[in-house]
């Protein structure tokens, strides 16, 4: 028998500090308003939590993955690229023995995933930081690949228990050298 999906709570990636967010819609009225292929009964939200933003530092941009080949409508497969989060930090890179610190600017690119087969609905893009509440993708999905995914994942109180027993991430205020 399939796990019930925990509708409208959000759900962890723990290794990659991703949240997930399944949520029921009603086929006849949402699907001929957000173009849905009638067999798509779910909408998953996707985020990154704070913890995640802590590993990456400013986010600096937000963009689709592959801006040619994602629109809305596309077809995915589980694994396929989305979202292209752009980040900057700052890192000591030496110091001496009166403190003068020198800073390294970093930057990076974190690439958001897709959890589920289905078809694109909504991806966030635009030059501004992203905090843990943002929805950066919408995904619609069957319930065949979404029961798939939530086999992988934890729920809030245990993946706070989890995040709780690793070190912060590179840029948290608690880091010790980075920043």
């Amino acid at each position: 028998m399939a796990a019930l999906v925990p509708c409208g709570r959000r759900l962890f990636v723990p290794a990659m500090h991703i949240w997930y967010r399944p949520l029921r819609h009603k086929v006849q009225e949402g699907a001929r308003k957000r173009n849905l292929d009638p067999a798509h009964t779910w909408i998953v939200q996707i985020g990154i939590t704070d913890r995640g933003l802590d590993d990456i530092g400013d986010v600096s941009s937000v963009k689709p993955a592959i801006t040619d080949a994602i629109r809305l409508g596309t077809e995915l497969k589980t694994g396929d690229d989305l979202v292209n989060i752009e980040w900057d930090g700052h890192v000591i890179t030496a110091a001496d023995e009166l403190y003068h610190t020198v800073w390294e600017t970093v930057s990076g690119v974190k690439t958001i995933q897709s959890p589920v087969e289905g078809k694109i609905l909504n991806v966030f893009h635009g030059d501004r930081g992203i905090n843990e509440d943002d929805i950066i993708c919408e995904v619609s999905t069957r319930e065949e690949s979404l029961q798939s995914a939530i086999q992988n994942l934890v729920d809030e109180t245990e993946y706070n228990r989890l995040v709780e027993q690793i070190m912060p991430g590179n840029f948290s205020e608690a880091g010790d050298s980075i920043r």
